[in-house]
């Protein structure tokens, strides 16, 4: 009886504007995404149900379009560096009276060494072949490989910079080279190239990878001045991230209708389990010409792009959970329930269907894979529009470029720094206290009871925030 009395009241409740940080504003500029298995069982499914994803791929984006060069420049940088030192060569060992474990260890390092050789010698083998390659690509490109890279500075025993190596493996990434250069960040490099100086170098701090390996340009060539291999190799990038915008761009967005298709007040969040802050101002479109726009995410590797976006979340009986909007000040801007699987298509659909015009930033543990995502679909919302994974997502990246971590950037832009990206998983860790009740609970009620415990979560960190002292 008290439940039915509990939730009876609870939806009768106006929870008014506590979807909106005071100090964000309706629209935030930040904003971080966070799926939570905090789910209901899939046979209190209902088909009332409606999330904003309702209704891949991204090749021909990359820096470079051989996978096989790509694969090459991977073998090359990475692992221990090239140049042996003295203590490197000895390969021998002394012999003495040693008990079988000892022969043993002995036997399994000498193992260990002769394939450590095998693989030094095969990326010695791939310089030439990745120099040669490169300027088949452009000169420039390939000059500059074999300026740090190549068997000249082995042999000098002249060790690889870092910030050519994170030059080249943004360059060898399988990701497209928006994420590296997206729009935004092509003025800068524009104004750059058009009259190259250190204070304009300052502007490309928004392309780490570049701007350091033209910091370290700067530094090694004679009277403060830039080389032409490291400027036309500036002038290439900007060259191919133009080309690949410029594709992407297919369509305009469409205009937003003269009516919203919410209203302040309205309770059909009840029943889709779908509410945002800011009205519904456009709907999610369908991509005919992308045969995968409305499959599920598949499971499985992918070779090598990062895999992490396919893991399996939650349990077989539940369903997928929901995913939340958060501001950098752990203040809610809305949530929708996810009948199967967390996926790139719920961060694109909330986004694009709620947001007049795209955020800044957008904070998500799978922007490696949701960053293509949005510009193959809908390159002009998004073209000004940067995301990233936050430190506490980081783990399982393994095969995504410096260029996808939130960190890259706050290291040289001090106010990205000070931006508490990990708002979401403080958010999501108060939404854990229900995730028990949660589980037991048929569709209306769990919406309800999610939409309650979030407006006493906003409120209460909306009222710290006006208290606090400023």
């Amino acid at each position: 009886m008290f439940r039915s009395v509990w939730f009876s009241y609870a939806s009768l409740q106006d929870f008014g504007g506590d979807m909106t940080c005071p100090t964000c504003g309706p629209e935030p500029k930040v904003v971080i995404f966070d799926g939570i298995t905090l789910a209901f069982g899939k046979k209190h499914l209902t088909s009332t149900l409606k999330p904003p994803t309702l209704l891949d791929t991204d090749s021909g984006q990359t820096a470079l379009l051989d996978p096989a060069l790509r694969k090459l420049i991977r073998l090359v940088i990475t692992g221990r560096s090239l140049v042996l030192k003295d203590g490197d060569r000895a390969t021998g060992e002394e012999d003495s009276e040693n008990d079988d474990s000892e022969v043993e260890e002995r036997s399994s390092r000498r193992s260990t060494k002769a394939k450590m050789a095998k693989l030094m010698l095969e990326r010695l083998d791939a310089i030439p072949k990745v120099a040669q390659q490169l300027r088949s690509v452009d000169i420039h490109l390939g000059a500059l490989f074999e300026r740090y890279c190549g068997v000249g500075p082995i042999l000098s025993k002249v060790p690889v910079p870092k910030p050519i190596i994170s030059l080249f493996r943004e360059l060898s990434a399988e990701e497209s080279i928006i994420q590296l250069i997206p729009c935004p960040s092509l003025s800068p490099l524009q104004s750059f190239n058009s009259a190259p100086s250190w204070d304009r170098l300052q502007n490309l701090k928004c392309i780490p990878a570049l701007y350091n390996a033209l910091r370290l340009d700067w530094a090694t060539q004679p009277n403060g001045q830039f080389s032409e291999v490291t400027l036309s190799v500036s002038r290439w990038l900007e060259n191919r991230a133009e080309i690949v915008l410029n594709s992407l761009i297919r369509h305009q967005i469409d205009p937003l209708p003269k009516h919203t298709f919410t209203t302040a007040g309205n309770n059909d969040w009840m029943k889709t389990g779908c509410l945002y802050s800011m009205p519904q101002v456009r709907t999610r479109p369908q991509y005919p010409n992308l045969k995968h726009d409305q499959n599920s995410e598949a499971s499985g590797r992918r070779g090598a792009k990062c895999s992490k976006h396919y893991s399996q979340y939650g349990e077989r009986r539940l369903t997928g959970g929901i995913m939340v909007c958060w501001c950098s000040h752990s203040v809610s801007y809305g949530f929708h329930c996810i009948p199967k699987s967390e996926g790139r298509n719920d961060v694109f659909s909330a986004i694009y269907t709620r947001w007049k015009t795209a955020p800044d930033w957008i904070v998500y543990d799978f922007a490696c894979a949701s960053a293509p995502y949005c510009m193959t679909r809908e390159a002009d919302f998004f073209k000004n529009t940067r995301q990233g994974i936050d430190d506490c997502h980081s783990n399982g990246h393994s095969k995504c470029s410096p260029a996808c971590f939130i960190k890259t950037y706050a290291d040289l832009d001090p106010r990205l720094a000070k931006v508490n990206t990990s708002a979401g998983e403080c958010g999501n860790n108060g939404l854990n206290r229900i995730r028990k009740p949660v589980s037991y609970m048929k569709q209306d009620r769990a919406i309800i009871y999610i939409r309650t415990f979030i407006a006493v979560w906003n409120r209460l960190k909306i009222r710290r925030m006006s208290e606090a002292p400023h």
